[in-house]
């Protein structure tokens, strides 16, 4: 059955939830609701005008409230969604540099390109992993499957 989700066709673009995403992480930098289109355009490092486009785009799903020359700050909806997909890249990011060592960038990248393939069902199993190596470091991969198995 929770192969049968692999398949469904994703609601949102890579590119919009990455808007969604950035503008997450500047709220939370700045420690505001809204964000200046200036700081999301220098954040993905992309031009005003495409900025302005996709902004349009999320204003039309509901995700995000916009208005030209006004600050933009995420719906509930949105909200909900950018909490989501920071959290996943968090997760991923971690997973990467601390479990697998890699450099911190490399682990960065990585996280940025495959969080928006991976569907919510893995993530909850990455977790239960991610806890059960920080609680326990030389648990064993039988141990961990198990643990896996019995939290469907």
């Amino acid at each position: 059955m929770a192969r049968s989700k692999m398949n469904r066709e994703r609601e949102y673009t890579s590119s919009m939830e990455d808007y969604l995403e950035t503008i997450k992480i500047i709220q939370e930098e700045n420690k505001s609701d809204g964000v200046k289109i200036k700081d999301i355009s220098e954040k993905m490092n992309v031009k005003m005008s495409s900025v302005n486009n996709a902004l349009q785009t999320l204003s039309k799903l509901g995700l995000i409230n916009y208005k030209p020359y006004k600050q933009v700050t995420l719906t509930s909806k949105g909200n909900k969604l950018a909490k989501k997909l920071y959290l996943k890249h968090k997760l991923l990011k971690d997973i990467f540099y601390n479990f697998f060592l890699l450099e911190e960038d490399i682990a960065e990248k990585i996280a940025c390109d495959i969080e928006h393939y991976i569907p919510e069902y893995i993530v909850k199993k990455l977790l239960i992993i991610r806890k059960q190596i920080i609680k326990n470091p030389s648990i064993s991969y039988n141990e961990i499957i198990k643990i896996i198995k019995n939290n469907k």
